[in-house]
């Protein structure tokens, strides 16, 4: 309500109350519900953009510690944005166009970021990374919302005609943004799960070129003129050129891999991670990475047509991509194996899902009578994770015999002891001892000859004996989850020493 007709409405105290104009909020409830929803997209925007800038880590770092600290201060960055936004300076067309800017910014310095990888640890390098590039991010945008929100109030509502029906603009664009703010706290697995979808189905052919992509709806939206200083790096080739496959950008890769006796064959992204052939020019010999790990997935149909095409796995097999429980639940009972290979170590720790007793007790299910089953597991044998593995296993397998890669080098328990530990057990009751093999079993392949034949055994009492006496069950996963993360930090110092730095945070 324009102000000259509040004063004249002041000096007539007399005049009837009902001619004095008044903005509805009924009214006005479309304009108020399409402003939430304006925010609420931009909000879940720059969410999505946070989760694909979560996991550009994963291949520097590995899942888990990528993760480690992204929730919290995703929710922090949200909470202290919605409550301190009324006392920050500033219009909401100032911080829009510092959001613009910040929307390229921060891939830049994530990048910038990952050459320091090595020195700042598993632990201190993705809680750094993200202070400076998620959190800002998000603190910057949910401002912006709550600048605007309150803009559009300012307009929607005049001075006076919401005090005129009781209610303060105020109080409108508080609780305008108190919804948007409580739907995006509640909801932080929104943002991975279209993450995920979008690798499945290859829109776009990495998740640093899917930031950018995202990224660029922020100049769309807030045009600024600080989006020149932001042109020249992001056209430098040798920058994005190791992140985003294109058809110039394996030659760049190449030309710095080739100084750590490495090459690059091929590479894609896939749900389960960023996936590449590697070959050592110098020992002669031939690596698949996914993400922070050296491992074969068999949920993941990139890693299938990768071994097919580049590590020679013939083609007579039965190839079942598919995720290992809902297959082993179907098939109890169906067909029985000779033997069966568990082995689905991945991002530094092991799916909990496939430990269970339930999943463990399926797997003995499709084993002939006198069926063999080798589990691998990758872990320190001296954390909780891997006694409750290991007692999980020996629950549900009447003989089993353990080995793992190398001799305990330490008896120092202060020390790690991150090793392979493969766990050989048998369907029915009674000893096993392995064939010692011939030339022909080895394939050519000078690993399988040093690693063919298992020798270092591990007695089960030391492993079951000790961290209590849980084994792992559907009803009781968490507690795996809690003790992997330590497991997963030690994996991380382990591929660190199995290929150079710069491998890693090339991609």
């Amino acid at each position: 309500m324009p102000g000259h007709v509040l004063s004249r409405l002041r000096k007539k105290p007399n005049q009837s109350h009902n001619s004095v104009p008044k903005t509805s909020i009924r009214a006005n409830a479309g304009q108020i519900v399409l402003t939430a929803l304006k925010a609420y997209s931009l909000v879940s925007l720059t969410l999505l953009a946070s989760e694909i800038l979560r996991s550009s880590l994963d291949p520097v770092y590995g899942h888990v510690p990528a993760s480690r600290h992204h929730g919290i201060l995703t929710r922090v960055a949200l909470l202290t944005a919605c409550s301190t936004y009324s006392s920050t300076p500033g219009s909401s067309r100032q911080w829009a166009r510092w959001l613009a800017v910040l929307g390229l910014a921060v891939s830049i310095i994530q990048l910038f970021l990952f050459r320091y990888s090595g020195r700042l640890g598993p632990g201190f390098g993705p809680l750094l990374t993200s202070l400076v590039t998620s959190f800002p991010l998000v603190m910057v945008s949910v401002i912006t919302v709550a600048k605007r929100v309150t803009a559009s109030m300012d307009k929607l509502f005049p001075t006076g005609s919401a005090q005129s029906i009781g209610v303060s603009r105020r109080r409108i664009s508080d609780a305008v943004l108190t919804a948007v703010c409580l739907i995006a706290y509640f909801e932080p697995k929104m943002g991975s799960t279209l993450l995920n979808e979008w690798l499945r189905t290859q829109v776009v052919r990495s998740r640093v070129g899917l930031y950018f992509v995202f990224a660029v709806f922020y100049p769309l939206l807030f045009p600024s003129g600080y989006l020149f200083f932001m042109v020249i790096p992001i056209l430098q080739p040798k920058l994005l050129g190791a992140y985003v496959p294109l058809p110039y950008s394996d030659q760049f890769l190449n030309t710095t891999l080739h100084k750590y006796n490495y090459s690059l064959i091929a590479r894609q992204e896939s749900p389960t991670g960023y996936i590449s052939v590697l070959d050592n020019t110098e020992d002669g010999f031939r690596v698949m990475r996914c993400d922070h790990s050296l491992l074969v997935v068999e949920i993941d149909p990139v890693v299938h047509d990768f071994a097919q095409q580049y590590f020679d796995l013939q083609s007579n097999h039965t190839s079942i991509i598919q995720d290992a429980v809902p297959f082993v639940e179907q098939n109890t009972g169906v067909k029985k194996y000779d033997y069966i290979i568990h082995d689905v170590f991945t991002g530094g720790v092991e799916p909990i899902a496939l430990f269970t007793t339930e999943f463990l007790r399926g797997l003995k299910n499709m084993l002939k009578s006198d069926g063999v089953i080798a589990i691998n597991y990758a872990g320190d044998l001296r954390l909780r994770s891997a006694s409750m593995v290991v007692r999980t296993v020996l629950s549900v397998f009447p003989t089993c015999r353990l080995f793992r890669e190398e001799e305990t080098k330490q008896a120092d328990h202060s020390l790690t002891d991150f090793t392979n530990l493969v766990m050989f057990c048998r369907k029915a009751a009674g000893s096993f001892s392995f064939k010692q093999p011939g030339k022909q079993d080895f394939l050519g392949s000078q690993a399988r000859q040093h690693h063919l034949l298992p020798r270092h055994e591990v007695n089960p009492r030391s492993l079951v004996e000790r961290h209590g006496k849980d084994v792992i069950s559907k009803q009781n996963m968490g507690l795996l989850e809690k003790a992997q993360l330590e497991s997963a930090l030690g994996h991380w110092k382990v591929m660190r020493s199995v290929l150079p730095d710069a491998v890693w945070e090339k991609w």
